[in-house]
């Protein structure tokens, strides 16, 4: 988020892929597409079957965290740092 919030990715710019990112912070595929789906599921990043990820959004408000869905993911994202 905070490389979204300082504009390394820009609105509608494709991001990096699963595996380029897992290898960039040295974590596992399956943490960055988690982060990916909870970042969708924010409004910040579209996620494009076949074609890639892209930013939607800027960071600029905070996010609707009375969202279910999104507290959950952001809990299992937290438990699993």
């Amino acid at each position: 988020m905070s490389k979204i919030d300082q504009h390394v990715y820009k609105r509608e710019e494709f991001l990096p892929s699963c595996h380029a990112l897992a290898l960039k912070y040295g974590v596992s595929a399956i943490i960055i597409r988690r982060t990916l789906k909870l970042l969708g599921q924010m409004g910040i990043t579209e996620t494009l079957n076949g074609i890639g990820t892209k930013v939607v959004a800027g960071i600029g408000k905070e996010p609707g965290f009375t969202n279910p869905r999104i507290r959950k993911n952001v809990l299992l994202y937290l438990q699993a740092m």
